[in-house]
């Protein structure tokens, strides 16, 4: 799954550089890009939750849960938020702009937008942390499952647990993860765009 994903967009970028990259018609033919992505996103989710109903069982699993539904994403936030703000401490930087960075939780195109007002700097490091972030949750989330644990797939990747990760998540573990990495993805995107502003303002 990783080397697929990772194919695909290695084949994008060299067809975007070396065919469009000096197009004025480039602009034109991606132009409705985005709602591309949404709508091929809602079939690609569609398709996770035919999968999840299929195996039965998600009231249970919801039920089963409890409280841990909420617990793991406030772990996953509180973690993140440590760890970004103790190593830009070491690597000379302000904390709380540390925090902020690490505070997109894996939402490489909007956590950077929040930060474009604030820091250009702080913009371009959160879209690469974030993007990084998911890169490595793509390729990690595998062995995690099989060595670690389950749970912890559904907090790695942060937001893209609930979209662009769910069926790595979903195939690398069972059905009632998904429901977990669902709300977790869930509960993070909320929390960004009133984190991020709140960590830059102090």
């Amino acid at each position: 799954m990783a080397i697929k994903i990772f194919g695909s967009i290695g084949f994008g970028t060299a067809i975007g550089y070396f065919l469009f990259r000096n197009m004025d018609t480039a602009y034109v033919l991606f132009n409705g890009i985005g709602q591309i992505v949404i709508i091929g996103l809602c079939v690609l989710l569609f398709f996770v939750g035919t999968t999840v109903g299929i195996k039965g069982g998600i009231w249970e699993y919801i039920k089963k849960g409890g409280s841990n539904l909420i617990i793991f994403p406030m772990a996953g936030i509180i973690g993140t938020l440590l760890g970004t703000g103790i190593c830009s401490i070491f690597i000379g930087m302000n904390p709380t702009e540390g925090m902020a960075v690490g505070a997109g939780f894996g939402w490489y195109t909007i956590a950077p937008v929040l930060m474009e007002s604030h820091s250009a700097e702080l913009s371009a490091l959160s879209f690469i942390h974030n993007l990084l972030r998911v890169f490595l949750s793509i390729f990690l989330i595998p062995q995690v499952a099989k060595r670690i644990g389950y749970i912890e797939t559904t907090v790695m990747p942060g937001v893209p647990a609930a979209d662009l990760c769910l069926p790595i998540i979903e195939k690398a573990t069972n059905g009632g993860i998904a429901v977990y990495a669902l709300i977790t993805g869930m509960l993070m995107s909320v929390a960004v765009p009133f984190l991020t502003p709140l960590l830059l303002s102090l």
